[in-house]
């Protein structure tokens, strides 16, 4: 090694250990657990499923199914917009702290939380504390992109302040007057637009898009957000998701949430646990707003891993660099990251750090790739982890399946596979085999690290979970993946949970045989239109 690089390995070094000072002065480790029972370590997403669905498919699916919460979508009055057809970004433009909305009022709410906390699954729910409704159309735009695309706020007319609440509340966003909370306008930041990208303090000063923009600093409006906060923890909730949280303060998450009331220890809760707080930050390793600014508070939505699985499994990277995923790849530290494969952002094509081209997006609408990515994601140690299940649509602003009264339908199911009929509009990514099968997997797994990673070319790769699991992928698009691999696990016939389950002591799928040298012979073919990926563990080994 030279002396530069020795000079500079020592520079990086001594900025890496401040940094972490910096982090530790205000860090507390109690807003990052999510508090899963035990045995269950993964969040689903159920974006803007009603609470009754929720509560049904906490009984009949996600219970006995192993995962360990569900995020449900924004749960206060929001503003109704009919001029686009109750698109799915309403639920981001509060009117009131009231609990009601499409997906059904605060009894359902209640009984939904009770009813899934009973089964072991927590709840986390999706808050806007940034800002409140406003009349303009922000659904083709995504509010943590715009303004690193240089689009100023200024370019958007408001045509009609009067606005109508799902609870019947009335607000006016001119006025900022919003007496379903009460808020009035010496509540809010002063009006300017984001126009200098660059600038942390218009971001967290300033409107997205007109939204009229919260003053954290104001008493008044902290004490509204901790007694809503509060009133969703006394029911049962395990934590909660912050909105566009980039245009906050951290030091105000930290205020809020250090007034919140423990959780509720009538729902198996232990003494003295604090709320999981979400935090959701765009952050591309350009932009003026940093993750580490937030990781100190709680779990942060970790961008780079979505972006680094996308391009992987679309190719753009070889998968042997698998390897070093992780930190070494830029990402947060284990414990400060929420991971994932798809949000309601990516899936439309935002969310990423600019527009996604269809071809590339990783969704629903790609089956065999994403699987793949998921089943990465849940294979592999790193982060706290979160699936998807969605609905269909036509076109970004599109929400969720309903009737002509606006009321949102239940999703439907096959009743061979259990499997969301795909009429019914609804995709219940949660219930395909492989991905179901692959959250237990992840919770069999959980505390074993990797070891034995292995590649027989670029882009065929395997690897192990200590000796209780193996996963292996080929992502060639030309070559097959036909090779003998170290499995890691114990001799024997075990069933591939990624074609088929284990029921009643067979296997629906492929069989894999692991020889008394826990060799085994891995067969992904290039030109498979529907797998990718293998993966068995112990708990898919035939009698």
């Amino acid at each position: 090694m030279t002396l530069f690089s020795t000079t500079l390995l020592f520079v990086v070094i001594i900025a890496d250990f401040r940094s972490s000072i910096a982090q530790l002065e205000g860090f507390d480790q109690r807003y990052h657990d999510p508090h899963f029972m035990d045995g269950r370590t993964i969040i689903v997403q159920m974006f803007e499923w009603k609470f009754n669905d929720i509560a049904k498919e906490c009984k009949d699916v996600l219970g006995p199914g192993g995962f360990g919460g569900v995020q449900v979508s924004p749960v206060s009055e929001n503003s109704i917009r009919r001029d686009f057809n109750r698109p799915w970004w309403e639920r981001y433009n509060p009117i009131s702290y009231e609990i009601i909305t499409r997906s059904g009022n605060e009894d359902d709410f209640r009984d939904m939380v009770a009813t899934c906390n009973a089964v072991g699954v927590r709840t986390y729910v999706d808050v806007v504390m940034n800002h409140m409704a406003a009349p303009i159309p922000f659904g083709n735009f995504n509010h943590e992109e715009d303004f690193d695309n240089d689009m100023e706020s200024s370019e958007l007319l408001v045509t009609d302040d009067v606005l109508e609440g799902t609870g019947g509340n009335i607000a006016n966003a001119s006025s900022r007057d919003y007496p379903g909370v009460p808020y009035t306008s010496t509540d809010f930041h002063s009006k300017c637009s984001i126009n200098d990208p660059s600038d942390g303090q218009l971001i967290r000063n300033c409107e997205i898009l007109q939204l009229p923009d919260l003053d954290h600093f104001q008493v008044s409006v902290t004490q509204k957000l901790v007694d809503f906060f509060n009133k969703l923890i006394k029911f049962g909730v395990a934590g909660f998701r912050i909105d566009s949280a980039k245009y906050i303060w951290p030091v105000d998450i930290k205020k809020i949430f250090g007034k919140l009331n423990n959780l509720n220890t009538d729902f198996d809760f232990p003494e003295e646990a604090r709320p999981f707080c979400l935090i959701e930050i765009i952050d591309t390793n350009r932009q003026a707003v940093s993750k580490t600014e937030y990781s100190g508070y709680g779990v942060v939505t970790e961008t780079q891993h979505a972006i680094q699985i996308r391009d992987h499994f679309n190719g753009l990277q070889p998968l042997n660099r698998l390897l070093n995923w992780g930190p070494a790849m830029g990402f947060l530290m284990p414990p400060d990251a929420l991971v994932f494969v798809d949000t309601h952002y990516t899936q439309r094509g935002h969310g990423l750090g600019g527009n996604i081209e269809p071809e590339s997006i990783l969704n629903f609408e790609r089956p065999k790739k994403y699987i793949m990515a998921v089943a990465f994601m849940l294979a592999h140690p790193y982060g706290i982890k979160r699936i998807m299940s969605s609905y269909r649509f036509e076109n970004p602003d599109q929400g969720p399946p309903s009737d002509e009264n606006e009321a949102i339908l239940s999703p439907e199911f096959n009743k061979d596979d259990g499997q969301c009929v795909k009429e019914s509009g609804w995709v219940c990514e949660h219930r395909w085999n492989a991905i179901a099968n692959m959250v237990e997997f992840a919770n069999f797994v959980a505390g074993e690290g990797i070891n034995s990673f292995q590649n027989a070319g670029p882009n065929h790769v395997a690897f192990c979970r200590g000796i209780k699991g193996f996963l292996a992928l080929n992502n060639d698009p030309e070559t097959d993946f036909q090779r003998r691999m170290y499995a890691c696990v114990k001799p024997g016939e075990y069933c591939d949970v990624i074609s088929g389950s284990l029921v009643d002591g067979n296997c629906t799928g492929r069989q894999v045989t692991v020889d008394e040298s826990r060799y085994a012979m891995v067969s992904l073919a290039a030109d498979d239109v529907e797998y990718g990926v293998l993966a068995i563990y112990e708990g898919s080994k035939l009698e």
